[in-house]
């Protein structure tokens, strides 16, 4: 009943791990002792990862635009109509698994940046909002997956970004000791 961090290099080894080792080991713990309480586990990433509603109801408000994409014009409607199922039916997933063509729409036009954030003046953000619900949703598990990024920014700020773990692990600490001086 304690909380544990995973740091990892990449955010591929990071969804690596969110989607296919720590499911199996949920598994595994599961098969050994039924009655156990079932293992929990979230992976957090940086505001960019994650849709900002309060953006995508505003690019929804502008409509699809025809875009010049290599000298031929294209809609945005289909990244529209991929942004537009993705919130409705995702609890709070980052979007690094959706196909959109961030040449019609780009990511910056429905993602937002920390320092961009409404927060609490977001009408999103009770509830809502993808990057709240992500923290409050690794705030409730036994183990958090984040990238050496993350984990270095959330030490530069007095550890406000992650919830509060008994341990860490630093997976790939080699390449750990560059994101801390970017970070720090």
């Amino acid at each position: 009943n304690i909380t544990v961090g995973v740091a990892t290099k990449t955010n591929a080894l990071l969804d690596q791990l969110v989607y296919k080792e720590l499911p199996a080991l949920a598994a595994a713990m599961r098969k050994e002792d039924p009655t156990s309480v079932p293992l929990t586990f979230a992976s957090l990433k940086g505001f960019s990862h994650y849709l900002c509603l309060w953006k995508l109801e505003h690019l929804v408000e502008d409509g699809a635009q025809m875009v010049n994409v290599h000298n031929r014009p294209v809609s945005q409607a289909p990244s529209m109509a991929a942004l537009l199922s993705f919130s409705e039916q995702s609890d709070f997933e980052d979007m690094d698994t959706l196909k959109i063509d961030f040449q019609t729409t780009p990511r910056y036009s429905f993602t937002t940046a920390s320092h961009d954030c409404l927060k609490h003046k977001c009408p999103y953000y009770n509830g809502k909002c993808f990057v709240f619900g992500a923290r409050a949703r690794a705030a409730a598990s036994h183990v958090v997956v984040t990238n050496h990024s993350l984990f270095f920014c959330d030490i530069s700020l007095d550890h406000a970004l992650l919830p509060p773990a008994v341990y860490w692990v630093v997976d790939e600490a080699h390449g750990a000791e560059n994101e801390a001086r970017r970070a720090l």
